[in-house]
């Protein structure tokens, strides 16, 4: 092959040129008007996403404001300078200028559809069996309709259309009464209805699309079909909605179909309709198709599935998986602006020059005008002090010198102000930080060199005083029970201080993934709050807005780490938490040394967790190939790659030959690389190290030299099986948060990696049947009965999604503690077992706690909706189990 590039090179070169563009370029500010809204989920009742009198950032875009985390199932509304934030659990009202909170709604209980419109001065906001009519300025309640709703609502000509189950409700907006109810030969979709020239449109889940009188709910024409549909969007005497693989134009007046045009994959989400354009989904990317016939008029390509676009001021506004929300203009294309937020950038809405966008961890960001053409979350909010030392001591008083990446995210920006070439030397060891300077002195004024709030500096010196620096202690009280909270808090710091020592590594990823993980432990300690004498809900919140800042950070130093200096701040802050390690600190507890010797007798996790070498692969040169593995229609080699280092040992898996090499199966391949080359930057995902076409598809791994799961099933201690079903989880969580589910999981696909002196490391493997979120595939090829799901074998329960991989983990995680899976047997057996039976509890068949049987039993529900709803949770299950 010589220097001929690889598929993989080339798409990481021009993933980089379509990242790159004017960093520092003046940007013109769009025409903000305060009389802007977006009122409903498709800003108007015929869903069409397409607001022509509003205005968003054009040329250059910054971050002016976010929220943490708000709850799932988020939908947005903007009226009359308030944001409109519906959640799993409660409605927000938030200033639109800083996201301040003005009021919230609480419902009952958390619900799994969550949308609001904001019509004349009334919040129609979705709770668990009602609907609400709350008061725009206070909030208070108005009037409920009692009812189960999955769909909607949708305001229009004095009427709030909304559905639940097989029944669609037309409700007068004054008083909540019911104009009308009619019953949908299927379950309404969990969308919104679209309402244009008196007619309702209806999404009929699977079964197709019904269109209703507005006045009275005679039905007047129903589109059938057995593929998953969209929610509809009405615009110019047409019905357009996502059928499958297309994109089909109805004539809203018979339903007629009028063109129909095939896409890359599953069209998921709602389209744009606007001046007699279609922008729709296609695949990894958006495309903008002729209203009248459905021609092409140009493609935008992206890095991954994308959500409903909003269209505002000749910009289109779509947000990505890829974690990225683009604006490309409407007339041709061409991307305006794209920014990087943490997680997916969700649908988006526009209004006063300002885009309000979700994340996938469901934070709200708001984006306004500004000079940037490629941004990243944070980069532009500000940061606090001149010193990074002071910097780092500030946002962390215990393990300051922990969070060499903050330090760095003050020196970047320093940098961006044009000093970046004033370095600051690294700290003598016998200096005393500004944290001990406070600590020491005795005076009323700031210390010499600080310059803080007075709170925080009487705050400190109080902490000192105590003998503890300002956080809640974690260990037992004093009549020896243990606080919930308190641990909690202790796990989160933990986890914070190692993000930002992975930061400091340049490892951005795997900490933003810890700082994940950190605000799911805080949010623990929230809700045990109430029972604590140690944690109070204003500590947890700090906490919050402290990972906040510190995610703010990281992601600014991501955003450009070829700056050599930064590592100077990584190694100063280094020296720093060298003399907290000496001291034998660890987070905020003192470590015990007895504790260090028993770990090593019975052997523990690693310290670090090896990844794939990192190097180019000249396929003829592979040499003393040994098989090791196959299944499906592909087979794994050992190989052994000469490099000018020495040899590297590879695994290399290949289509299997059976005559002739089909298209078919290199495409497969190709598809299956380009997924997992974007996963594995993870330590519990096998790595690919590079894969091409020719001169036959293949793919080149990271070499795992310890088998696989399912030869140390059931034989592990319990510690290390425990620690390894986390590993597993996590890997399976950082593939869902990147928008593509596994669907495949079974022991076979966890492949283990050696670490000399430490337990196996388990990486997930083999992502060849893994599908994108945003594609809910009714069935796949190639299952392995005794790990796959209810769903996989009777569409009855459900799509196959990524609550699917929560069942498969169920299976994986069942075989890793007791020794076997739930059901066995032969193929059909094994089916009607998984459609019919319960599993044996794992405590009935070996020494495990009774809690595990709850969180396995739970992951393994038959129903999807009785399972963990995400990955994430059955993770902070096995991290609340307790080892003996």
């Amino acid at each position: 092959m010589g220097d001929r590039w690889t598929r993989r090179e080339a798409l990481r070169v021009a993933g980089g040129v379509a990242a790159g563009g004017t960093l520092f370029s003046t940007a013109d500010v769009g025409s903000a008007q305060t009389d802007e809204s977006w009122p409903q989920v498709g800003h108007d009742a015929g869903n069409t996403g397409y607001a022509p009198g509003n205005a968003g950032p054009t040329d250059g875009v910054r971050e002016a404001w976010r929220r943490g985390s708000m709850g799932e199932f988020a939908s947005l509304a903007v009226a009359d300078g308030v944001v409109y934030a519906a959640t799993s659990d409660r409605l927000y009202a938030l200033d639109a200028s800083d996201g301040s909170e003005r009021w919230r709604f609480e419902a009952a209980d958390p619900v799994t559809h969550a949308a609001a419109a904001v019509v004349d001065g009334v919040v129609y906001a979705v709770g668990e069996d009602a609907l609400y009519a709350l008061s725009a300025s206070d909030g208070s309640e108005r009037w409920r309709f009692e009812t189960n709703v999955e769909l909607g609502p949708t305001v229009a000509d004095g009427t709030v259309s909304v559905g639940g189950g097989n029944a669609l409700y037309a409700l007068d907006t004054s008083d909540g009464s019911e104009r009308w109810r009619v019953s949908t030969p299927r379950r309404v979709g969990d969308g919104v209805p679209a309402i244009a020239d008196g007619t309702v449109y209806v999404d009929g889940s699977d079964a197709g699309l019904y269109a209703f009188s507005a006045s009275d709910g005679s039905e007047r024409w129903r589109f059938e079909t057995d593929r998953s549909t969209t929610s509809p969007v009405a615009a110019d005497g047409a019905v357009y909605v996502g059928v499958g693989e297309s994109l089909v134009a109805l004539s809203a007046s018979d339903g007629s179909e009028r063109w129909r045009s095939g896409a890359e994959d599953r069209v998921t989400s709602a389209p744009a309709v606007a001046d007699g354009v279609v922008y729709v989904e296609d695949g990894d990317g958006l495309r903008a198709l002729s209203a009248s016939d459905g021609s092409d008029r140009w493609r935008f390509g992206t890095d991954g599935g994308v959500f409903s676009p909003a269209v505002v001021d000749g910009t289109v506004y779509v947000g990505c998986v890829d974690h990225t929300l683009y604006a490309v203009d409407t007339s041709d294309g061409s991307e305006r602006w794209r920014f990087e937020l943490p997680d997916w950038a969700r649908s988006p809405v526009v209004a006063g020059g300002t885009v309000y966008v979700y994340d996938g961890d469901y934070r709200l960001h708001a984006l306004t005008s500004g000079p940037n053409r490629t941004g990243s979350a944070g980069v532009d909010l500000p940061v606090i002090g001149p010193s990074g030392e002071l910097f780092l001591e500030r946002t962390w008083p215990v393990a300051a010198a922990s969070a060499a990446a903050l330090a760095g995210g003050v020196l970047w920006r320093r940098y961006r102000r044009g000093g970046g070439e004033d370095r600051p030397p690294v700290r003598d060891d016998d200096t005393p930080t500004a944290l001990e300077r406070i600590r020491d002195d005795e005076g009323e004024d700031d210390p010499d060199g600080v310059s803080w709030p007075k709170e925080d500096v009487e705050r400190l010196r109080s902490d000192a005083a105590d003998g503890e620096s300002g956080a809640a202690d974690a260990d037992a009280d004093e009549d020896g029970t243990v606080d919930p909270a308190a641990d909690a808090i202790e796990a989160g710091d933990s986890l914070e201080v190692e993000a930002t020592n992975l930061a400091a590594a340049g490892e951005y990823d795997r900490a933003l993934s810890l700082l994940d993980d950190a605000r799911e432990a805080y949010r623990r300690a929230r809700d045990a709050a109430g029972g604590s004498d140690a944690v109070d809900v204003d500590t947890v919140d700090g906490r919050l807005d402290r990972l906040d800042g510190t995610e703010r950070e990281i992601q600014g130093l991501r955003f450009d780490d070829g700056l050599g200096w930064l590592r100077e701040a990584a190694a100063r802050a280094g020296l720093l938490a060298d003399r907290l390690t000496d001291a034998g600190v660890d987070g905020r507890r003192r470590r015990d040394p007895s504790a260090d010797t028993e770990r090593a007798d019975r052997g523990a996790p690693p310290e670090s967790i090896p990844r794939a070498p990192d190097v180019s692969v000249d396929y003829d040169a592979l040499t003393d190939e040994e098989p090791i593995g196959g299944g499906g229609n592909a087979d794994v080699t050992k190989a052994t790659l000469p490099t000018p280092e020495g040899d590297v040992t590879l695994a290399i898996k290949r289509p299997r030959m059976q005559g002739t090499l089909h298209t078919d199966a290199v495409e497969r391949l190709m598809a299956e690389a380009e997924t997992w080359d974007k996963l594995d930057d993870h330590d519990h995902i096998v790595g690919v190290v590079d894969y091409d076409a020719e001169p036959l598809p293949w793919i080149a791994m990271e070499y795992m030299d310890a088998g696989d799961l399912g030869e140390r099933a059931g034989e592990l201690d319990f510690d290390q099986a425990l620690w390894t079903a986390l590993g597993i989880t996590k890997g399976v969580r950082h593939a869902h948060r990147k928008g593509v589910a596994h669907l495949d999981l079974k022991p076979a696909n966890v492949l283990l990696r050696s670490v000399e002196g430490a337990w196996d490391v388990p990486k997930v493997a083999d992502w060849g049947l893994s599908k994108h979120l945003l594609d809910h595939s009714a069935s796949v090829e190639g299952l392995s009965p005794q790990y796959a799901a209810p769903e996989q074998f009777d569409d009855e329960f459900g799509p196959v999604d990524e609550i699917t991989d929560v069942y498969q983990l169920g299976t994986v995680l069942y075989e890793l503690f007791v020794g076997r899976p739930p059901f066995e047997g032969k193929p059909a057996k094994t089916m009607h077992r998984v459609l019919h039976e319960t599993p044996t509890p794992p405590s009935d068949l070996t020494d495990l706690p009774p809690e595990l049987d709850d969180i396995l039993l739970k992951a393994l529900a038959k129903e999807k909706d009785d399972r963990y709803e995400s990955v994430l949770y059955l993770r902070d299950a096995l991290q609340d189990v307790t080892v003996g």
